[in-house]
């Protein structure tokens, strides 16, 4: 059986949202196996929520990269405080998806599914508000006159 109608079956179920709704944000029809899917599932989703908490992360606290350094320099404090509430939100996801491992129920890893899909349209939104003043940060004048130097 695809993962499609694996799928099909959980979400009438569990009344998961829409399959192509969700493989189009998380891409789940990649997935190799059936066994666990919802579990699966709920983890494909925390894996891309995981890649932009992170990112959040080095903004509010850069290391010693140079592109880190760069992407917060223009970032207000007001910006840093909205960067952190979305930050905060994903964090909670990210941790409620480890508890999850060491729960593994279905029916959690459902009502997750539900809850973080639905949350998500709305992180989407900051996080490429967020992304659209970085990526601003890059075309600055003081990085395309930023002088190579060797530091080793």
């Amino acid at each position: 059986m695809a993962i499609k109608e694996s799928y099909e079956k959980l979400r009438k179920k569990h009344n998961l949202p829409d399959f192509d709704k969700i493989n189009n944000e998380f891409e789940i029809s990649t997935l190799e196996k059936e066994d666990f899917l919802i579990r699966q599932v709920r983890r494909r989703m925390a894996e891309k929520l995981s890649h932009f908490a992170k990112f959040l992360e080095d903004l509010l606290s850069p290391d010693t990269s140079f592109a880190s350094m760069n992407e917060c320099r223009d970032i207000t404090d007001a910006e840093k405080q909205q960067i952190f509430e979305v930050f905060q939100k994903l964090m909670y996801y990210e941790t409620l998806s480890s508890q999850l491992d060491l729960i593994c129920e279905d029916e959690k890893d459902a009502d997750f599914i539900i809850k973080f899909f639905s949350d998500w349209q709305s992180h989407k939104k900051d996080l490429n508000l967020i992304l659209e003043k970085i990526k601003e940060s890059w075309t600055e004048k003081e990085s395309k006159n930023y002088k190579a130097e060797y530091l080793g």
